[in-house]
C-alpha cells in the first residue's frame, strides 16, 4: 500500500472517525468521517479522498446511541480499507512506543480519555463465539423495540442477493426458537427444540417456496440464522452458543423429552433485569474520571460564559438536568458533556481540565506551561498565515460582482425564504441601516458603501434546512439559524418552470411545446385556463381566425379546482406515466405544488400497502410537552406527516414502513403495519378463526357509527352469525372447487347427480333455546332432521315431493317416495 503524505490535521479527522463506529446490515464495522460541515475544511477531505484514505457513500447502518438503534441511511465519508489499514499500522507501532517517543498528532490524539478505549477496540481481534448458559442465550434478542423481526433482523443477507444457504449455515445442530409477541419462545416439547443442519435447510427451503416475495433470511455474526415471511418469524441458534447442551433435554428447563410430556416448556428464560440506575450514577457514568472541569454555557444570540468549576459541581449540573428530562445529555465528541435543552435555546459544555501543572512540582510546572504558550503561538501563526494565503487565492479569483445594489433588498426573517428566492450575503465589513419604507441603504466609514458579497439562490428546502447556489457556481446545504436575519433581493424574478417532457393530455398542465430539436424539447408548465386546453397565452397564440384551437383527442380542458398532478403522457396507451425521483426532485425545487405532490409520494411509499400506521408523537418544549402514541389508517396518517412537512419536519426513511418526521423540538415517527395476507399456497378455509374475527370488530369499532363502511359490517356480521354461510350472496355461496366463481353442478348433470350437489345444511337458530328450529338437510325434496334430545339422537325425514326448483322425485305406485334409512351400515328401513 503505496500513500501519500499525510498532515497532522488528516490524521486527526481519521483517527476521530474510530470514537464512534457503525455497523452495516451484514453486519461489518464502519467508521463514518462525522462533522464535516462545521470542525473539518472541504480541501481536507478532498486531499484525503485523493489519497484514498475516505470514500464518499450513502449507507444503511445501526449507530449506538443513535436513533433507538434503528437501521437509518447515512450520506457522507467513511473511512476505506486502505484507510483503516494504515490506522491499524500506525497506531500498532504508536502504542507500542514509549509515550514521550510517539509522534505528536498521536500523542495528543491518545490523551484525550474517551479515544484510548476507542483505539482498543479499534486493534483487537474479532471474537469467536464464546459459550454461555442456556437461558442468556435463549433471552438475549437484538431485534429493536416495536419492529418486526423482518425490519430488524441483524446480520448479512441468505440467499437472494446474499450468502448461499449452505454456506451461512456453518453449525451441525441448532436450538429453534418461534417469535411469539415481541419475545421469543421453544416449541412444545414433543416437537422438539433441537434441529440438525439439514433440517434447518429443509425449513429455510420451505419458508422460501411458501413466500418468496415476503422472506426474508439473515445470519447473524455469532452463527444465529433469523427468518421470518412477514407474518412468522423463527430464529436458529447454533448449539456450540450454550454452554451446557445435550440434543436430549429441553435447553430452556433442561429436562429429558422422553419425560417431559408433549407441552410448551414452563420454564420462560429471562436476563434478570439490572435495577435501575438513578440519575447520579448515570451522571457519574457520563464524567468518568476527572476532578476539575471548564463549564462553557451558551445562550443563543449572547456571548459564551466560561466558569471553572469542581467535580461536585460538574455531577451536579448533570443530575440536575437528567433528572428534569427536558434535556438532551451526551458525550461530546471534543470531550467531556453536551447538555443541551430540548428547545434548542441554550446549552452546556462541560470540558475536562486535563492539567498537569496542577501536581507537578513548580520548575515543572513552568516548564509545561512555557511548552503550552509556544504551541498556541505556534498554532496560531499557523492559522493567520493560512487565512492570509486563503484571502490571496480568493482575490486572485477575480470574482465577478453580483450586480446587486442595496435598493434592490429588503431585510426578512430567513425562515421566510423558499425555493426561487435569492438572498444576499454582505461582504466582511459591511453595514446597512433600513429605511422606514423599507429600503435599505449602506453605512460605514465609506458612506453609501456598496453591497458585495455572494448573491445565492435558494434551489431546495425541506424543513429548517436550504440548499443554495452562488452566483459564483458554489453549492452550500445549510440549517437556516434561529430568528436570523437575510437580504432578499425585492424584484428578484420567479425562475420560469419549463418541462423538458410532455405532460400528460389528461391532466391540468398546459403542455404547449416550445422548444424542438437541440439541445431538447421544452414543454410548457403553466396551468391550464379554465375550459381551455392550454393555459391562456398558448390558446390566444394557436387559436385560428375564428377563435377555435385544434387538439389531438384525449386533452382535458381547464378546471380550476381540479388538483395539480405531475403526469408524463405515455409513448403508448392511455395510462400516464409517474415522475422519477429524479424529475421529482428537480421540478420541487421550483414549484411548491410539486414539492407538495414529491413530499405525499414520498410518505406513501413509505407507507407501502400498510392500511393501519402506529404514530408516536413527542415533543420536548416546556409549554407543548406531549409523549403521546396512537394507530391511525392509512391516509389518516398521510394527511398528519404531510401537516407535519408543510410545518418545517424533515422527512427520513429510516427503514421498510418506518418513517421519522423531525422540526425543532417535535419528534413523530410512523410504524405501518403491514397485515398477513394469504398467497396462493395459504389455505383459505384456514384464514377465517376467532382470531381473524376479534381483529375484524376491534378495527371495525374505530369507524364512525354513521359511516356506510361500519353499517356494512353490521349487516354482514348478523347475516353470517344467523343465517350463515348459506346466505351469502352469489358468487361467495357458489365456488366450484377450483375456486372459479359459478356453480360446480355440470349443466347435462341428471336429476340425482344435481340433487347430491346441490345439498344445503341450516343449523339451528342461535337464538332458539325452546327446539322450535331443528338442524336440517336438504336432499332434493327430502328434508332430514338430525338433532340430540334427552340423551337421544334425533332423525327425522319429511318430503313435500318437489324440491324448490319444481322437480319431482320418482314415486312408487301408491305415490311414495323409495326411501332407505340405515344405522352402522345395516339397512332398518325399505320401501
Amino acid at each position: 500500500m503505496t500513500i501519500k503524505k499525510l498532515s497532522n490535521n488528516m490524521i486527526t479527522i481519521m483517527l476521530n472517525s474510530l470514537v464512534r463506529p457503525s455497523h452495516t446490515e451484514d453486519g461489518q464495522t464502519v467508521y463514518p468521517v462525522r462533522g464535516i460541515a462545521r470542525t473539518i475544511n472541504a480541501g481536507t477531505l478532498k486531499a484525503l479522498a485523493t489519497r484514498g484514505m475516505i470514500e464518499t457513500d450513502t449507507r444503511t447502518v445501526r449507530t449506538p446511541g443513535m436513533n433507538d438503534g434503528v437501521p437509518y441511511q447515512y450520506h457522507g465519508q467513511w473511512l476505506t480499507e486502505d484507510g483503516m489499514a494504515f490506522l491499524r499500522e500506525a497506531l500498532r507501532l504508536v502504542m507500542s512506543t514509549p509515550g514521550d517517543d510517539r509522534p505528536a498528532v498521536y500523542r495528543e490524539w491518545l490523551a484525550v480519555e474517551r479515544n484510548v478505549p476507542a483505539a482498543a477496540v479499534f486493534l483487537a481481534p474479532a471474537e469467536e463465539p464464546q459459550e454461555r448458559p442456556a437461558v442468556e442465550v435463549l433471552a438475549a434478542d437484538p431485534i429493536p423495540a416495536a419492529t418486526s423481526v423482518r425490519d430488524g433482523m441483524p446480520g448479512r443477507p441468505v440467499g437472494v442477493n446474499g450468502v448461499r444457504a449452505v454456506d451461512a449455515l456453518t453449525d451441525d445442530a441448532y436450538v429453534v426458537q418461534h417469535r411469539s409477541g415481541l419475545t421469543w419462545v421453544l416449541p412444545n416439547h414433543d416437537d422438539r427444540a433441537h434441529m440438525t443442519r439439514a433440517q434447518v435447510l429443509g425449513g429455510l427451503a420451505w419458508a422460501r417456496k411458501a413466500a418468496p416475495d415476503r422472506t426474508r433470511i439473515n445470519v447473524d455474526t455469532n452463527g444465529t440464522v433469523y427468518a421470518s415471511t412477514g407474518w412468522s418469524a423463527a430464529r436458529y441458534l447454533p448449539v456450540n452458543l450454550f454452554s451446557d447442551y445435550s440434543e436430549d433435554s429441553c435447553p430452556g428447563c433442561g429436562t429429558p423429552y422422553a419425560t417431559n410430556g408433549d407441552g410448551p416448556c414452563e420454564i420462560k428464560p429471562t436476563i434478570p433485569a439490572a435495577p435501575e440506575k438513578t440519575t447520579m450514577e448515570r451522571a457519574a457514568e457520563l464524567l468518568g474520571d476527572g476532578e476539575h472541569w471548564t463549564e462553557h454555557y451558551r445562550v443563543f444570540g449572547r456571548d459564551e460564559v466560561t466558569t471553572p468549576i469542581d467535580r461536585a459541581g460538574a455531577l451536579n449540573r448533570v443530575d440536575s438536568a437528567l433528572r428534569m428530562g427536558d434535556w438532551q445529555c451526551y458525550r461530546a465528541d471534543a470531550g467531556g458533556v453536551n447538555l443541551e435543552s430540548d428547545t434548542g435555546e441554550s446549552c452546556y459544555w462541560l470540558k475536562p481540565v486535563t492539567d498537569v501543572s496542577a501536581t507537578a512540582t513548580p520548575r515543572e510546572a513552568g516548564h509545561v506551561q512555557m511548552d503550552r504558550l509556544a504551541q498556541k503561538w505556534s498554532a496560531s501563526v499557523d492559522t493567520e498565515i493560512a487565512e492570509i494565503e486563503r484571502r490571496a487565492a480568493d482575490k486572485s479569483q477575480k470574482q465577478e460582482p453580483h450586480g446587486y445594489t442595496w435598493a434592490d433588498a429588503r431585510e426578512i426573517m430567513a425562515r421566510d425564504l423558499k425555493p426561487g428566492d435569492v438572498f444576499v450575503k454582505p461582504g466582511t465589513g459591511n453595514a446597512y441601516g433600513v429605511r422606514r419604507d423599507g429600503t435599505m441603504r449602506g453605512v460605514g466609514i465609506a458612506w453609501e458603501t456598496p453591497m458585495d458579497g455572494e448573491a445565492w439562490t435558494v434551489t431546495g428546502r425541506q424543513g429548517n434546512t436550504t440548499t443554495n447556489r452562488s452566483h459564483t457556481g458554489r453549492e452550500l446545504t445549510e440549517e437556516i439559524p434561529k430568528s436570523a436575519r437575510v437580504l432578499r433581493v425585492h424584484q428578484a424574478p420567479a425562475p420560469a418552470m419549463v418541462f423538458t417532457r410532455e405532460p400528460w393530455r389528461g391532466g391540468q398542465y398546459c403542455g404547449h411545446q416550445t422548444a424542438y430539436g437541440m439541445p431538447g424539447s421544452e414543454f410548457c408548465a403553466d396551468r391550464k385556463a379554465s375550459g381551455l386546453a392550454m393555459c391562456q397565452q398558448h390558446h390566444d397564440d394557436t387559436a385560428d381566425e375564428s377563435g377555435a384551437v385544434h387538439m389531438a383527442p384525449g386533452n382535458a380542458l381547464g378546471d380550476p379546482t381540479a388538483p395539480l398532478a405531475l403526469l408524463w403522457e405515455p409513448m403508448e396507451g392511455d395510462t400516464p406515466v409517474r415522475p422519477t425521483a429524479g424529475e421529482y426532485a428537480t421540478y420541487a425545487t421550483v414549484n411548491v405544488h410539486i414539492a407538495a405532490e414529491r413530499d405525499a409520494e414520498n410518505v406513501r411509499r413509505f407507507m407501502g400497502d400498510a392500511m393501519r400506521v402506529n404514530v408516536h408523537t413527542f415533543a420536548g418544549g416546556e409549554n407543548d410537552r406531549t409523549d403521546e402514541r396512537s394507530t391511525v389508517d392509512r391516509d389518516t396518517a398521510i394527511a398528519l406527516a404531510l401537516k407535519e412537512i408543510e410545518a418545517g419536519a424533515m422527512l427520513t426513511a429510516c427503514g421498510p414502513g418506518h418513517a421519522r418526521l423531525q422540526r425543532h423540538g417535535h419528534i413523530t415517527t410512523l410504524h405501518a403495519e403491514t397485515p398477513p395476507t394469504p398467497d396462493d399456497t395459504t389455505p383459505l378455509d384456514e384464514m377465517g378463526t376467532d382470531d381473524l374475527l376479534t381483529v375484524l370488530r376491534e378495527n371495525v369499532a374505530d369507524i364512525p357509527e354513521e359511516s356506510v363502511f361500519a353499517e356494512a359490517w353490521a349487516l354482514m356480521d348478523r347475516i353470517l352469525t344467523d343465517g350463515g354461510p348459506e346466505c351469502l350472496p352469489a358468487p361467495w355461496d357458489t365456488v366450484d372447487g377450483d375456486g372459479n366463481p359459478g356453480s360446480s353442478i355440470p349443466a347435462d348433470a341428471d336429476f340425482e347427480t344435481r340433487t347430491n350437489l346441490a345439498v344445503r345444511f341450516t343449523p339451528q337458530a342461535p337464538d332458539d333455546t325452546e327446539g322450535d328450529t331443528r338442524p336440517c338437510m336438504e336432499v332434493g325434496t327430502a328434508q332430514v332432521y338430525a338433532y340430540r334430545e334427552n340423551g337421544r339422537l334425533v332423525v327425522g325425514v319429511e318430503s313435500s315431493g318437489m324440491d324448490s326448483t319444481g322437480e319431482s322425485d320418482e314415486t312408487d305406485a301408491n305415490g311414495n317416495v323409495p326411501m332407505e334409512i340405515t344405522v352402522n351400515g345395516n339397512v332398518v328401513y325399505a320401501s
